[in-house]
């Protein structure tokens, strides 16, 4: 499955839930449907997880998408991709990409 393919099948998982559940409609927003790739709604849910009041989500999303979307890391991009694959396939309690995002 192409980069774009499996981001559009991220999206699909995601607007599907956000339709069954529209109380977490603005979460899956904000996560998943605001960005334009799995590495930019991956910085954006790592930072905030591990923001603090006084290392903030914009700063950290800045820093993962330095790191994740520069030219030299293209492994990275793709291990993350198999390790979400991985987690789908292995975890039986995980339905969705999205739940293992």
């Amino acid at each position: 499955m192409s980069r774009e393919d499996f981001w559009n099948e991220i999206r699909k998982e995601a607007e599907t839930e956000a339709a069954k559940e529209p109380m977490l409609s603005s979460f899956y927003f904000s996560s998943i449907l605001s960005h334009d790739c799995l590495e930019k709604s991956l910085s954006f849910a790592l930072a905030n997880r591990l923001c603090t009041k006084t290392l903030l989500s914009t700063q950290l999303i800045e820093i993962f998408n330095e790191v994740l979307l520069a030219k030299d890391s293209e492994q990275l991009r793709n291990n993350i991709r198999r390790d979400l694959v991985a987690v789908r396939s292995r975890d039986p309690s995980c339905g969705s990409y999205v739940q293992a995002l």
